[in-house]
């Protein structure tokens, strides 16, 4: 898959190792380059099977949230366009070969 950003500090924590470490630490650093490489190697995102992988629902209606570790989380949404839709009219998810990252978070705080 393709990778975007929704910003440059997104970029860099998810680019430079050193800036990332001081952010989340080593641990988590380890699992976010795992999660990034995963990301990368699969086709689409129904291919994606590390880091319980899953739609969000609610107010994050359309975004999609990989584990990195403990309640950290990377969020992205799909950057295809046009979206790729099911007969439901939802996103499929496994159309989806191009994403923006919009947050490494821990949403249940």
């Amino acid at each position: 898959m393709e990778i975007e950003f929704a910003d440059k500090k997104l970029q860099k924590m998810c680019e430079d190792e050193k800036f990332a470490n001081k952010k989340i630490g080593s641990v988590c650093l380890k699992k976010l380059k795992t999660r990034i490489s995963d990301i990368l190697a699969a086709e689409s995102v129904s291919e994606l099977n590390a880091g319980e992988p899953h739609p969000l629902s609610r107010k994050r209606e359309g975004q999609y949230a990989i584990t990195i570790c403990g309640g950290l989380r990377l969020i992205f949404v799909p950057a295809n366009n046009p979206t790729p839709l099911n007969e439901s009219n939802n996103i499929d998810w496994q159309n989806v070969t191009k994403i923006i990252i919009i947050e490494i978070v821990d949403y249940h705080d």
